[in-house]
Order: C-alpha cells, then structure tokens, then sequence
C-alpha cells in the first residue's frame, strides 16, 4: 500500500534536485527569450527547453530533431508583476484540468500567449490562473464552467436549484424528525465520517473533474457521489447540466450559496422549535395552521417520541453542517502559489478559486475576516463543548473541587450531548456508579471533529496532491492505532468498524497518490483498472448499509403491521375506554373535526396531541399504571389530561 506512495515522493524529490540544479547558472529571465518555455543561458546566446522547469510543470518532448515545449494539464503560464517588474510565472488551475489532453502545447511567440489568456479562452476564463469568467460569462453553480446566463432563464434556474437542492434537504430533515432517525451511534459515526470524507479531500472523481474527462464514467461516479453527497449536504444538483443563477455570479457568490444550503437545515430546527413553543402557548393563528398536520403528528409518534426526534434531528444535523461549513471556509481561505523557472515559490498570497486578486486586497480581507470567525466559532468551540464533559470530570475527580462539579451540563443540555456521546464508554464500569477517569472515552466524540478539521486543512494547504494524500495517509494509520489502543465504542463492534473504516481510507488515499505518480511523474493517463479498485472500496459500505437498514426497516414494518392487528382485534381496549372512545361510550360517533377543534380550544399543547392522538405503541408500565389509576389520572370534567412525554421519557405521569 505504501509502495507506490514512498516511490512518488522519492522521484518527485529527485526532480525538484535536479531542476533546482541545472538552474544555478541562469541569470537573465525567459521573457528573453522569443519563445514561450524556452530559456536563455549566459553561456550561449541560444535559448533552451529545459525540462521540469516552473516547479515540474514544464514538458520539453524531443519531435522530428528538436524541442516543443508543453505544458502539463491544468498549468497556466504568464505574466505577472513582482515588486515592480514583470516576470513570467507558472502555476497550476483547477479549472484548466477540464481538458483529455495530458499536455498543452505552447504556441511560437509570447504574443500568442496573451499574457496567459491562451490557456483560459477555451474555458471562457481570464486572469492569472484563470480565476474570473470572460465578461458575457457567468460561474455556474453546480460545477466550475464558465457559461452565459441568460436573464429569461433566471426564474427557471432558481427554480431548478431549489428542487434539487433544498427541496430535498427539507424532505430529508422531515424524514429524521418524524422517524426518530439515530446517526451519531457508533455505526452512524463510522459511515458519516466515511461519506464526507470519500464526497470531500478523498474524492476519486477529482473535483468533478473526471466526470467531464470521461463522460462514459458519469453515472459510475454520481452512483456513490449523490448517495454520499446527501450526508455532506449535497443533494442531486450534479444530475443536471451546468447552470447559473445569476448572471456575473462569480465563485464567491457560489461559495456563498454553500454556505446558505449550510446553515439551513439549522434555520428549520430554529423555524421548528419557535412554532412549538407559539402552539403550545395557544397563538392561535399557529394552531389554525398546524391543525390539517395533526394526523401526521400523530402517525410520527406511533413510530417515536416527537421530543427524542427532534434532539436527534439537530445533533445529525450539527455534524453535517459542521463538516460543510468548515469545508467550504478551507475553500475560501485556500492558497494558490506561482512558480519562476526554477521552481522557486514567488508568490503565496493569491486566493486558489479566484486568483486574480490577492489576500491583500480590501474584498478578501474582510472575506477572510468573515470567514475564520465561522470557523472559530463553529469549528473550533463545538469540539471544545464536546470535551468539556470528560475535562471537568477529570478536574473534580484529581482537586475535589465543588466549582468543577457544579459546571457539569445539565437538563437538556446533557441529554444533547448524549446524543454524542452515548456510543462511547463514560468512565463507569457496568452494573457501577464509580467513575473511572482512565476508561473515559467521550473525548473521542470531540476528536472525531477534529480529525475533520485537519483532513480539510491538508486539502487546503499542501503545496501538491501528493503531499496531501502521503498526509491523509498517516492520518489514516494513526486513528486506527488510536481506535485500536483505546477502543472507545461500548460495543467491540463498533471499534471494529471504525477501524476497518479507517483502513479504507488509507488504501483509497495510497492509491490516489498511484494515480498521481501516473500521471504527473510517468505522465501516464489515470488507469481504468486502478479507478475501478477504488470504486468498489468507495462502493462497498454504501451497499452494506443499504442492506442493513433495508432488512431492518423490512422488519419493524412488519412487526408495526402485527401490532395494529393485534389491537383492531381486541375488543377491551384499556387505552380506547380511557379516552371515552370505546364501543359502549356514545362520545364514539363524534367525527374528527370536532374532536380536533376542542382539542385546540382546551388543550393547546402541541407534544401533549401528537402523543396523546397517537398512543397505538406505549410502554408495559404505563399501561399499568393506566389500569390501576385510572379514576386519578381523569380531570373533573371526565376527561384524561396527562402529559406522556414526561411518562414515557421520566416514568411519571402528571395530572391536572
């Protein structure tokens, strides 16, 4: 596995020597020279090819008794001024990697290079690196073209967006909120991290660069990139042909649109929560419109608790926002650099995306103000919360200090945190209260985050692909050492799984940077053998969980379907007698509408219906307790007033 990888790094080294080395006696620049990749030496008044030159990018093939010099795909050659003088610099350009081509012949003369527009007119691009779109152009939002965008278009194209984007989003928020959907357990933890991770920094499709290589591979790379996409918040915009929103949308006003689809499923938890808390306090415009939802509501509790769900909902969706928004901020807050003929870095201070403005401009500098007080607020306090838990047992447990303990999370703060943390083991051995600080584990919780957050700083911040892969590859082996000494997840499955996870990545990583050594030192094409070794490992935890949760969901339909004919077919029915709806009440013949309109007259309590109109699943000891008091539990009026959120969750019934 690491074969291929030590190879790369080794011949990648000896060029860098090599170039730097055949570059010591060179003093005048190459604009010089009449023709564009060519050199002049002091030695000689002849101007020469030197191959490797700009950091590697520059390809010297020996035709018909002379010299052509090309460059590597995806390079961009031009000028640029430094300190006051113009030179001629190379770099590399995500969006000239769109092309079948492994190499790009450099015209005659310096003035068919036009500054360096010569590699970005043919992708309707312009400025250094090609960062901007022509004028007339527009940065589509689904992929990296540059196309026109035409005004009478713009309503259909939002429209477009919407349905592919956040229609699904807000479908798949309802799914977990009514269906009491658990992903943060240990298996949850392992395929989340797993599909960020192969949609992100381990994507074998590059960037969405192979689809438009190989056109034939599409729909063999969007089978694991829209089912993978979804757990990164990206849904089925990649379906469609590249298309605009706005025209002279550049980028960072794609970027922007990320990280509004981001934050909005926190935005419905928000929308969510606020009109809860009007319905239970009566507002009735709020109870008007939530009542054509009651059914609903009241099949969602069959399945699960409503107040279980939507904690559940929100700390799913805290990790999946977490991974976009620190993703996308690593985008924006990326470097591109700028080589001279000896492969020396002259410049470091351009934006990856839009390199036609620097880091030093009034724009950028209060984007990127912007944009690392998200990361430090959301990506750095978040894993700080997490932790916090574990460190203030520790504190009390060594100085038996009582400020230590009175910090400790509490009420529903420490049921939030639960949800993250109930996979891992918390100090306590089985059948014991007694705290051991050596077996806390939920620190894991807070370290999976983390280990996010460097994956993406590697993406953002090596110098080349292969650095990033060699990184990622030793991030790899070192949590799976970790998983291995420490072994966190209560269940030993789940230890097993995250480690078998982490090796997928590693092999998938080790061989990306095969490909990179393909086709960057042999300049070979990407094998088609070796793409689809790394499809079937991308592939094969997808099939696995679509098996699993299949069988499982195949299994509690079917054991609901039982249950509701078990109950149609009794005919003393305690909890249909409680509610005054059995055969022999004759409050049975009153229709629906009425029985909802004086709920929402005299009970304005939104969790308190759901649970109430829904009660076809609950508890052996609450229907015991139904039994034995029954008399105690009905109000004055006859009727039964009981909150089952605080008896099912707590064990205790209230009454009014």
């Amino acid at each position: 596995m690491m074969f291929p990888l030590a190879v790369y790094i080794i011949i990648l080294s000896f060029n860098s020597f090599s170039t730097y080395a055949i570059h010591l006696d060179e003093e005048r620049g190459a604009a010089d020279c009449g023709r564009p990749g060519f050199t002049p030496y002091p030695s000689s008044n002849d101007c020469k090819c030197i191959d490797n030159a700009y950091a590697g990018l520059l390809l010297c093939p020996f035709n018909n008794g002379t010299f052509e010099a090309s460059v590597l795909r995806g390079t961009w050659l031009g000028n640029y001024t430094v300190n006051g003088n113009n030179e001629i610099l190379g770099g590399t350009s995500l969006f000239l990697l769109y092309t079948s081509n492994h190499s790009i012949p450099l015209p005659s003369t310096w003035e068919e290079m036009r500054g360096g527009d010569y590699f970005c007119e043919p992708f309707h691009r312009e400025g250094v690196l090609c960062g901007s779109c022509q004028s007339g152009y527009s940065q589509a939002i689904n992929y990296y073209d540059c196309i026109q965008c035409s005004s009478d278009e713009a309503v259909a194209n939002w429209f477009l967006y919407l349905s592919l984007e956040f229609l699904p989003m807000t479908l798949f928020f309802g799914v977990l909120l009514f269906f009491d959907v658990r992903t943060t357990s240990g298996p949850g933890t392992a395929f989340i991290f797993y599909a960020q991770m192969v949609n992100t920094c381990f994507d074998i499709g590059l960037d969405n660069i192979l689809i438009r290589l190989r056109p034939a591979l599409k729909n063999l790379i969007l089978t694991y990139k829209i089912p993978y996409g979804i757990w990164n918040l990206n849904f089925f915009s990649l379906l469609a042909k590249p298309f605009c929103l706005l025209h002279g949308m550049d980028l960072y006003g794609v970027l922007l649109m990320r990280y509004i689809s981001a934050f909005y499923p926190l935005l419905l938890i928000l929308i969510v929560t606020i009109l809860v808390k009007l319905y239970d306090r009566g507002y009735k415009p709020i109870v008007y419109i939530c009542r054509p939802f009651h059914r609903c509501l009241a099949f969602a509790q069959r399945i699960g608790n409503c107040r279980t769900s939507a904690i559940n909902a929100f700390a799913i969706f805290i990790v999946l926002c977490y991974t976009k928004v620190v993703f996308i901020g690593f985008d924006i807050l990326a470097t591109n650099y700028l080589y001279n003929s000896k492969g020396e870095i002259v410049v470091n201070n351009l934006p990856y995306f839009d390199s036609t403005v620097s880091f030093s401009s009034p724009i950028m500098i209060s984007l990127c103000i912007a944009t690392a007080l998200v990361l430090l607020i959301f990506g750095f306090v978040f894993p700080i919360i997490l932790v916090v838990p574990s460190f203030l047992q520790l504190g009390y447990r060594l100085t038996k200090w009582e400020c230590f303990a009175n910090f400790m999370p509490w009420g529903r703060m420490q049921e939030f945190l639960q949800q993250f943390h109930g996979c891992y083991r918390d100090g306590t051995s089985e059948g014991e209260r007694e705290y051991n600080v050596f077996s806390d584990r939920r620190f894991f919780s807070s370290l999976y985050l983390l280990i996010r957050l460097i994956m993406f700083l590697t993406y953002a911040y090596t110098p080349n692909d292969a650095y990033q892969y060699s990184i990622q590859t030793v991030l790899c082996f070192v949590m799976i050492f970790l998983l291995a000494i420490f072994r966190p997840f209560k269940k030993n499955r789940d230890n097993i799984l995250n480690i078998s996870m982490f090796c997928l990545l590693g092999t998938i990583s080790s061989l990306m940077a095969f490909n990179e050594y393909e086709m960057y030192v042999m300049y070979e094409d990407i094998s088609i053998y070796l793409l689809l070794c790394q499809y079937v490992l991308m592939i094969c935890p997808l099939v696995m969980v679509t098996i699993y949760f299949t069988t499982k969901l195949l299994k509690r339909f079917s054991k609901n379907v039982k249950q509701c004919r078990k109950k149609r077919r009794q005919s003393n029915d305690p909890l249909r007698s409680l509610y005054g709806h059995g055969q022999n009440n004759p409050q049975s013949s009153i229709n629906t509408e009425a029985s909802e309109e004086e709920l929402d007259k005299d009970l304005p309590d939104f969790l308190d219906f759901t649970e109430e109109t829904g009660r076809l699943r609950e508890r052996d000891s609450l229907w015991q307790v139904i039994q034995e008091d029954e008399e105690e539990v009905k109000g004055s009026d006859g009727r039964k007033l009981l909150s089952i959120t605080e008896a099912t969750s707590y064990g205790t019934i209230i009454t009014d």
